[in-house]
């Protein structure tokens, strides 16, 4: 799983992923960076990962017509379905690829799929199509593994676009912006509280920033869309911090606001508030 998860994983509480991100506030504070910070909250998260990125398809799908046919059959859109069907025959499932042995998969299989449940004395049960199976112990696990996918091809895509934080693993300096990679250096992109993601971009100044703001957002929106987790942009939900430093960062803030192609898509226009 990416080193940047954190919560449902061992060891691995929610404690420091929050101290990461307030000190990185506190630090472009410090330097006089631009920063915004995007926190992200899912729409039933547990309830909308698709077991089959990390278990693979049950047996008896065994050409592709019958696996995309299957995809659709779990009430996934048409393109999330292609996404998925072209993820898996790039590539085997998540858990395969981990080394994960063949007995295993078999058994969360069995508690996952094709699990089910009554509500009082209705004659009909439900059996849900997608996420973890309520209860079980290993839910958590079965939801990381697909968030991982995510948080993954995320990263990848905000490294592609020049979006990333530089860090020094070891000396005296430990944060750096915009350098040249040396070889003791590494990318970081964001933190995951669980179900939740905190994006935090920065930038040396406010049109640097400002700039970056509607590529990281648009690959944030693309990527969960692609494996069926739906962002809450409701109010007290997924919501935005920004601020604007050095010169001319009022005039940036007002052109972002204004400018409803900057946020095209992300439906975070409407929250803008100047700090």
């Amino acid at each position: 799983m990416p080193a940047t998860q954190f919560g449902a994983v061992a060891q691995k509480g929610t404690d420091f992923a929050s101290h990461l991100v307030q000190s990185l506030i506190a630090l472009a504070e410090k330097n006089g960076w631009s920063i915004f910070v995007l926190f992200i909250d899912l729409v039933k998260a547990f309830d909308r990962v698709v077991r089959e990125s990390v278990l693979g398809y049950p047996d008896e799908f065994q050409s592709d017509s019958e696996r995309l046919d299957h995809l659709r059959a779990l009430g996934l859109t048409e393109a999330v379905a292609q996404h998925i069907f072209k993820y898996l025959r790039d590539q085997p499932p998540l858990l395969k690829a981990w080394g994960v042995s063949d007995h295993t998969i078999a058994l969360l299989r069995g508690l996952h799929c094709g699990s089910w449940f009554g509500v009082g004395e209705a004659s009909d049960v439900v059996c849900p199509k997608t996420g973890g199976r309520q209860g079980c112990k290993v839910g958590a696990i079965l939801f990381n593994s697909v968030y991982s996918i995510a948080l993954k091809a995320l990263h990848a895509a905000l490294k592609d676009a020049g979006i990333t934080l530089v860090l020094r693993k070891a000396g005296d300096v430990f944060w750096g912006v915009g350098q040249d990679k040396p070889a003791d250096f590494a990318d970081v992109s964001g933190c995951a509280f669980v179900d939740d993601d905190c994006i935090v971009v920065v930038g040396r100044n406010a049109r640097v920033l400002a700039e970056a703001i509607p590529k990281a957002v648009r690959q944030v929106v693309k990527i969960f869309a692609s494996l069926n987790l739906q962002i809450n942009w409701n109010p007290g939900k997924t919501e935005a911090m920004v601020r604007f430093r050095g010169q001319r960062s009022q005039r940036v803030f007002e052109t972002m606001v204004c400018n409803s192609m900057m946020m095209l898509g992300a439906g975070l226009g409407h929250r803008w508030r100047s700090t």
